[in-house]
C-alpha cells in the first residue's frame, strides 16, 4: 500500500528559516501551503462596523457562548485546508485556559440566538493579535468579516493607547476621546490603572 506522510511544519520564507527549510528539502518535503500574515499600525480609532441586517454584537461569556462559539468555529473552517474536528475540551483548553485569555478582546456576531461569526483576539508580544476571526457560511459575503475585523481594530487600539498611558488624570482625557467606540479597555473605563 502507499501511505503518505504528512509534516505541518511552520518555517518563515525569510533568511531566520533557511537552513531549516534547507533541511527539510534535503529529505524530499516540499512546501505546499503559505500563510500570511497582515499587519496594520493604527493612527486613529478605525470606523465604526457596518452590520449585516439582523446582526448584533455581544459580549462574550465564555461559560455560556463557549460551546457555541467552538461550534461555529467548527464550520466556519470546515472548508479549510487540513480542517479535521477538534472535540470542545481540546478547544476549551487551547483557547479558554490561556493565561492571556481576555473575554473582552473576543467578540461575537449573533443573529438571533445563532452565532453568524466571531472573532477571537489576544495581546501577543504587546501587539493586539486577531488570531481567529471566522464567518458561517449563511453570513458569508455581507460584510460581516470586516465588521467583525472593526471592533478588534478598536480594542486593540484602546489597549495600545491606554499600555503608553502612565497615569491616572490622563484617563479621563483618553476616555472621553474614545467614548464613541463600543470597546474601550476596562481600566480606561474605570479610571484606574493596571495593577
Amino acid at each position: 500500500a502507499d501511505l503518505r506522510v504528512f509534516i505541518r511544519n511552520g518555517m518563515a520564507m525569510s533568511e531566520a528559516d533557511a537552513v531549516a527549510r534547507q533541511m527539510h528539502e534535503n529529505e524530499g518535503y516540499k512546501a505546499v501551503r503559505y500563510q500570511w500574515r497582515m499587519e496594520i499600525k493604527l493612527t486613529e480609532a478605525p470606523p465604526e462596523p457596518v452590520w449585516p441586517s439582523g446582526v448584533e454584537l455581544r459580549p462574550f461569556l465564555a461559560d455560556q457562548h463557549g460551546p457555541s462559539v467552538h461550534e461555529a468555529e467548527q464550520e466556519a473552517f470546515l472548508d479549510h485546508w487540513g480542517s479535521h474536528p477538534i472535540p470542545y475540551e481540546s478547544w476549551s483548553h487551547r483557547k479558554l485556559s490561556r493565561e492571556d485569555f481576555d473575554p473582552t478582546l473576543w467578540h461575537v456576531a449573533w443573529a438571533g440566538d445563532e452565532i453568524a461569526g466571531f472573532s477571537q483576539c489576544r495581546w501577543r508580544q504587546d501587539v493586539g493579535w486577531v488570531s481567529t476571526l471566522g464567518v458561517r457560511r449563511a453570513w458569508r459575503k455581507q460584510g460581516l468579516g470586516l465588521a467583525l475585523l472593526l471592533p478588534s481594530a478598536a480594542a486593540a487600539q484602546a489597549q495600545r493607547q491606554f499600555k503608553s498611558k502612565d497615569c491616572l488624570e490622563c484617563h479621563q482625557k483618553f476616555a472621553d476621546k474614545t467614548a464613541n467606540l463600543k470597546f474601550q479597555h476596562g481600566s480606561v473605563k474605570q479610571k484606574k490603572c493596571e495593577d
